[in-house]
């Protein structure tokens, strides 16, 4: 009797959840969310992300569409720039962290998000680094997604103190990571979201703070609010 080969497992199925966005891949996400056919496969995997979220529909969706729009804008501008500045939205509150080589290209970024009517606060986070550095930190980008582990230097790190940060919070009980989104730039660590209560936002950031390499937190987390 022939065997049957063993069915192939898609590589959707095989991917870990929790979600974490990392750079443009969310708003890509975001976008193709609001546009995909519902039999689309990322439609299916983002509608269950959402599901376990706290923010309410019209949030999510105004925020994929600030989210998306802003990080449009950055690449018709510079596509170099759009690599070096992250870019995420809560609650329409948005958080920019990355690096660049001067006041004047940071300064122009935060004032191009600060135009966009239906953005409420923003924090400006950008680092300012010396060319050589900027240029290091594109290169050290470019390995990471070339999947070239070799040579990493220190601010590559930032990329597996993210990663590492997940499983933290994963682990961590009564925190809900789904409604937070953090970034390392540097070694400093930036958290955006919403905590349920001051208890689940303290144990989050002590958690954060127990991950190897993070030298500094700032959080912009809310604590919910009940009436």
């Amino acid at each position: 009797m022939a065997t049957k080969s063993p069915r192939k497992i898609s590589k959707h199925l095989r991917t870990p959840w929790p979600y974490r966005p990392l750079g443009p891949v969310w708003h890509f996400a975001a976008l193709a969310l609001l546009l995909c056919a519902s039999g689309c496969t990322t439609v299916l995997s983002e509608s269950a992300k959402r599901a376990a979220e706290s923010r309410n529909s019209s949030d999510f969706i105004t925020d994929a569409q600030i989210g998306t729009s802003l990080f449009s804008a950055l690449a018709q501008k510079d596509t170099a720039l759009a690599m070096d500045v992250n870019i995420d939205v809560w609650e329409q509150r948005v958080l920019l962290t990355g690096t660049v080589a001067d006041a004047r290209t940071r300064n122009e970024v935060a004032q191009s998000v600060r135009a966009d009517k239906r953005v409420l606060k923003v924090y400006d986070e950008i680092q300012i680094v010396s060319a050589e550095e900027l240029a290091r930190r594109r290169a050290s980008v470019a390995k990471r997604d070339a999947n070239k582990k070799e040579g990493l230097e220190r601010f590559a790190s930032d990329y597996w103190i993210e990663t590492k940060i997940t499983g933290q919070l994963l682990s961590t009980r009564d925190v809900s990571s789904v409604n937070l989104r953090w970034r390392s730039v540097r070694n400093t660590v930036y958290v955006l979201g919403r905590a349920q209560s001051a208890d689940e936002h303290r144990k989050a950031m002590e958690a954060i703070r127990a991950v190897d390499g993070v030298a500094q937190l700032k959080s912009f987390v809310e604590i919910k609010k009940y009436p």
